[in-house]
């Protein structure tokens, strides 16, 4: 019983986010601090996504959270806890986020018509291709009771990014620099008011950083896209007559 309570408990609210995110937009702002992808004249065969720093450490957690998780409870209790994601480490947010960015912008540049591969941030650098890098510059849980009843709290997370190209000189600065940040936002489906709806609503903003995350990571890959598709080659110089 005590294995698979968490997993049915689980299942249900994973149904339950399914239902309410559908039709969520993306209101990731994007600001372009340097751009000279104009000048690059042939086209990356590959883009590589590296992992974004992130310090367990600068993880702003939701207070209500933090004073709970110093309170003793039953093993049961926090197996449950545990699978509905209410109880993660700093250290587990921040490997969840890591890996959520990273899969994220692959994937947007994927479904885009490029070839994009994830590395480590302790991988030896490829010698061509473009790679995009990145730092979380703040992680905030906010206040997720606040946000299940409809008020303030919201979440955020703000990175920069770089992007390389990884055939020029080391010391070459980056060929696109953005900073990003991201909110969540609350839900655009109506729920009333009980406390069965708000125990649902304070289980499913658990969930806003990591739809944050997946957001930002879209929208950085939509602009590096973009750029790639704005590389015209350069014309061969015709041959001289005979």
């Amino acid at each position: 019983m005590k294995s698979i309570l968490p997993r049915c408990v689980m299942a249900l609210f994973v149904v339950a986010l399914f239902a309410l995110s559908a039709g969520c937009t993306n209101g990731t702002k994007i600001d372009v601090v340097r751009d000279t992808t104009a000048s690059v004249k042939a086209k990356p065969t590959v883009v590589y996504v590296m992992d974004f720093d992130l310090d367990a450490d600068k993880i702003k957690l939701d207070p209500r959270r933090a004073a709970a998780e110093r309170r003793p409870v039953g093993a049961l209790v926090k197996d449950v806890k545990h699978s509905l994601g209410l109880s993660k480490t700093p250290e587990e947010e921040a490997h969840e986020l890591i890996d959520l960015m990273a899969k994220s912008v692959a994937e947007g540049l994927s479904k885009a018509g490029l070839e994009a591969h994830r590395m480590a941030s302790n991988a030896p650098l490829p010698k061509d291709g473009w790679v995009v890098r990145g730092t979380f510059l703040k992680v905030d849980e906010g206040d997720r009771l606040r946000r299940a009843v409809g008020g303030s709290g919201a979440t955020g997370i703000q990175v920069a990014v770089t992007v390389y190209d990884l055939a020029a000189s080391p010391k070459t600065a980056g060929l696109l620099q953005l900073d990003t940040d991201a909110k969540s936002a609350k839900s655009a489906h109506a729920m009333s008011i009980s406390p069965y709806s708000i125990a649902l609503k304070y289980v499913l903003a658990g969930y806003d950083l990591d739809r944050n995350a997946k957001q930002t990571g879209a929208k950085i890959a939509e602009e590096v896209a973009r750029r790639v598709r704005g590389i015209e080659p350069v014309a061969r110089a015709a041959a001289p007559a005979r």
